[in-house]
């Protein structure tokens, strides 16, 4: 008996093929959710099963899927159903959105078999049983439902079973002839841990000239929509991404690299400067509590904390007993109307918690996880921030000795996360699980809660890449099972807050710290009369030095990485800028190198002027790390400081190590980039600067003025967590900005009344659907421009049509990026349907063969 299957394509063109089943194995051994190699041309690919397919009357022969992977399925029915939502959603192939989200371990590799024959195992590659006869391949069959025939564990190629990272940062000191081991060290710095394979494609790019356009991963940028005529020019599309640049094939100067780069990897091993870790598929991170972290249960509840908690746990006993008739509160978060709602009919609650700092909102997710643990559901607590959710992590391991928990961020090894995957898809017992907005993806049983907190961080929003908002895919996941989305801030999302305004979503209050410790003083330090080469005012310098002597400790925040943003040549001027960016590098110190913060590319500092020829250069403005040299040379040094941003913590365990050095006291000054700014809780810490309080006011975003008041008060929050009053100095040039006053009070519902009043006038969300369309083509190409106006054209006259507004195209702010212009559209409407709609027209009305890419960008959060 044959039957037929729809597979996606985890790999470009990203489509939906519909494949038989053959008859070498039974039908039984095939279900949606499962992995399977498929033909495609004359090669085969990696894909999942979605559904069954219907394939009467088509009149075409169905080719056969060559092999599964999974003996069980692998992603379970809500999974595939999310999947398929966020591909209608945001308009893009489902294949796409499984290589998105898929662990990499579970979407590469060239599968290999083992054959087990009593005491015997011999080897059997994919391209070896699919040449086996029709007779022998019934006899495989027959060994693979017995068990007798598995999917090896090590299922990659050699290259690809190794993660190779750095052991210690920059300087190196390599002799100067050894470029290829400085390039893969460079590599390794500013992208972390990678294979051998990725390696050799960064060193075979970086021999590219540097006017060359950058290589871009295969699905960043392509849009596909199944069903419409832009499905050749998407497969065109992924074909030129797939070899780089315009016609030219990288195959030669991989191959090159890779003949090399083994001898060079050794020779790093050897000198210690990396180290090579295995990749485990089945490696887990579920752990038990040692005896030296007792489960913490005794923290007793303030009166605030136990109305919020008892609240939230009726809600909770409601909706998972099926009691509750708040569906419809999610749609304001999620953005969806009830017919986009697809097959999905559970109950589901959303609730925001608006705590100031320090209330204890962390308390009182632990024990409505409890609660939900108790109902025999699972739970998922997410953090935006890999640094947030250590110290979450860190509060579940006290907490939940007993219970199976995992974590799970984007920077754990890939065998690590496979292992996360597997252990959740075969365990029917309540999970708790804690990570970033990718542990969404995971295959949970029976999810009854999840939590966001700071839930208006912008790093909820995936926008490299498939897009999406990770409160929108939360509040399908509960709704899919039915249960309890729990939303957390001190400084709401204002489309969150203006939900619960409305009545959409419910709201409680936390106004208090725990033990009505005050809040801090918050004071603007006007930076108009101090010198510019002096990153911190005179009164900064004093109270810091009164903080030392106290032996408290003190956070400085500067959102700028690296020791200077810019570099100008002192003979003529000229700031060095990236070949392919066009945007200032900035230069790191300690790396002896200038960074391109967008690309990557980097490049050797003191360097000759590319316009003079001078070698005289004049580091201008601060970033971390010439902050922290700075503070040095005020006599912190002898006191301890400790850096936290992207460069500090690169290698792995590091930004452990940094948090805990903090943490014991062992430093008393921490400089840092946002990261330092949410969640953390320092009971020492009394003193917080922002030492640029204006950096983002001014960005052309409509959200500038909302973000900085988020980062501000959050970081404010830091301060004053002890027994010992906290102090706030912001640094500004800008005193008369209206958004000061709200920041120095805290005044969220101030700041939220001011802010939405604005955005009323100007026509933006939550008063309208907000999107921006993405155009962008070789900067060498020369149609590019004229295909650009036509498109802008075209959406005018659509959106005269559907009533809709359209701002552009013009350039971006960033207008070129690895080497291509970009150009942008904003979009605004009342429904997301007619943005879909507009979107689908402009790709069906451009050229097969165009050059252009164009990508839809829902709810837009970077406006760069």
């Amino acid at each position: 008996m044959t039957q037929v299957w729809n597979v996606a394509l985890c790999s470009p063109p990203y489509r939906v093929f519909t494949y038989a089943t053959p008859d070498y194995l039974p039908v039984s051994a095939w279900a949606p959710g499962q992995r399977v190699m498929v033909p495609v041309g004359g090669r085969t690919r990696l894909g999942v099963i979605m559904e069954p397919a219907d394939a009467e009357g088509s009149g075409r022969t169905l080719k056969p899927m060559a092999w599964p992977l999974d003996r069980e399925r692998l992603l379970t029915d809500a999974v595939l159903e999310l999947i398929q939502h966020l591909a209608r959603r945001q308009m893009v192939p489902e294949g796409l959105v499984l290589s998105s989200v898929l662990p990499k371990a579970l979407r590469s590799g060239q599968p290999r078999f083992t054959l087990v024959d009593g005491s015997r195992k011999q080897r059997w590659p994919l391209d070896k049983l699919l040449r086996l006869s029709a007779s022998e391949a019934l006899v495989f069959g027959q060994a693979w439902m017995e068990g007798r025939l598995r999917l090896d564990q090590g299922e990659r190629k050699s290259d690809d079973a190794v993660l190779y990272t750095l052991v210690r940062n920059p300087p190196w000191g390599l002799r100067p002839r050894a470029k290829r081991q400085e390039a893969v060290l460079e590599y390794l710095f500013a992208h972390g841990s990678a294979t051998a394979r990725c390696i050799a494609h960064a060193v075979a790019s970086q021999d590219q000239t540097d006017s060359a356009a950058a290589p871009v991963a295969p699905h960043s940028g392509f849009q596909y929509v199944s069903g419409t005529p832009e499905v050749a020019s998407w497969q065109r599309d992924a074909a030129r991404a797939s070899t780089g640049r315009l016609g030219a094939s990288r195959t030669g100067p991989v191959r090159e690299a890779k003949q090399n780069i083994t001898r060079v990897l050794t020779d790093l091993l050897r000198k210690e400067l990396i180290q090579a870790v295995p990749i485990l598929p089945g490696d887990t991170v579920q752990h038990q509590t040692s005896s030296e972290h007792p489960p913490q249960d005794d923290r007793a509840l303030t009166s605030e904390q136990a109305q919020v908690l008892a609240a939230l746990e009726q809600d909770l006993l409601q909706v998972l007993g099926q009691d509750a008739n708040g569906l419809a509160m999610g749609d304001a978060i999620a953005g969806t109307k009830p017919s986009d709602r697809g097959r999905s009919s559970t109950q589901a609650r959303v609730r925001l918690i608006h705590g100031v700092t320090g209330s204890g909102k962390t308390l009182v997710y632990l024990r409505l996880a409890q609660a939900t643990l108790d109902q025999g559901r699972s739970v998922l607590l997410l953090a935006p921030e890999v640094a947030l959710s250590a110290q979450l992590w860190n509060e579940v391991n006290r907490r939940f000795s007993g219970t199976p928990r995992h974590w799970y961020h984007g920077s754990l090894a890939a065998g690590t996360k496979l292992g996360v995957f597997r252990a959740l898809g075969h365990q029917a017992t309540p999970q708790i699980v804690v990570g970033t907005r990718s542990a969404l993806f995971l295959p949970f049983a029976n999810l009854g809660l999840i939590v966001l907190d700071e839930e208006h961080d912008t790093s909820y929003k995936q926008d490299e890449g498939f897009a999406y908002q990770a409160k929108e895919v939360a509040f399908f996941r509960i709704r899919q099972q039915g249960g309890l989305l729990l939303l957390g801030s001190a400084t709401p999302d204002v489309k969150s807050f203006h939900a619960a305004e409305q009545g959409d979503i419910g709201r409680l209050s936390l106004r208090h710290r725990v033990s009505h410790r005050p809040l801090p003083e918050i004071q603007l330090v006007d930076m108009r009369q101090e010198p510019r080469s002096v990153p911190l005012s005179s009164l900064c310098r004093s109270e810091l030095a009164g903080v030392l002597e106290r032996g408290e400790q003190a956070m400085f925040l500067l959102n700028r990485r690296g020791f200077a943003p810019l570099v100008s040549c002192l003979d003529c001027g000229t700031a060095p800028k990236c070949p392919r960016c066009e945007v200032g590098l900035t230069y790191h110190k300690g790396w002896e190198r200038l960074l391109c913060h967008y690309c990557g590319h980097a490049q050797a500092f003191p360097l000759g002027c590319g316009q003079c020829g001078g070698t005289r250069f004049l580091p201008m403005g601060e970033g971390t790390e010439g902050l922290e040299e700075y503070l040095e040379n005020l006599g912190a040094a002898g006191e301890g400081i400790v850096r936290l941003d992207r460069d500090s913590t690169k290698l792995k365990g590091s930004m452990e190590q940094i948090l805990e050095a903090f943490g014991q006291g062992r430093a008393q000054v921490m400089v840092g980039t946002q990261m330092l700014s949410k969640g953390h809780h320092f009971p020492n810490v009394t003193m917080v600067v922002a030492v640029d309080g204006d950096v983002g006011l001014n960005l052309p975003d409509y959200r500038a003025a909302e973000k900085t008041f988020q980062l501000l008060v959050q970081l404010a929050g830091r301060a004053g967590r002890g027994d010992r009053p906290g102090r706030v100095l912001i640094q500004t040039r800008n005193p008369e900005h209206p958004c000061w006053e709200h920041i120095r009070t805290g005044d969220y519902e101030g700041f939220f009344a001011q802010e939405l009043e604005r955005r009323r006038k100007f026509a933006y969300p939550p008063f309208v659907k907000l999107a921006m369309i993405r155009l962008s083509f070789p900067r060498e190409w020369e149609n590019g421009p004229a295909l650009v106006t036509t498109a802008g054209e075209h959406l005018r006259q659509e959106a005269d049509r559907l009533g809709l507004r359209v701002l552009g195209p013009a350039p971006a702010p960033l207008g070129l990026l690895n080497g291509r212009k970009r150009f942008q559209c904003l979009l605004k409407a009342m429904s997301w349907q007619s943005l879909r709609e507009i979107y689908t027209s402009l790709r069906a009305s451009l050229p097969a063969s165009s050059h252009l890419r164009v990508t839809l960008d829902l709810d837009p959060v970077n406006m760069l």
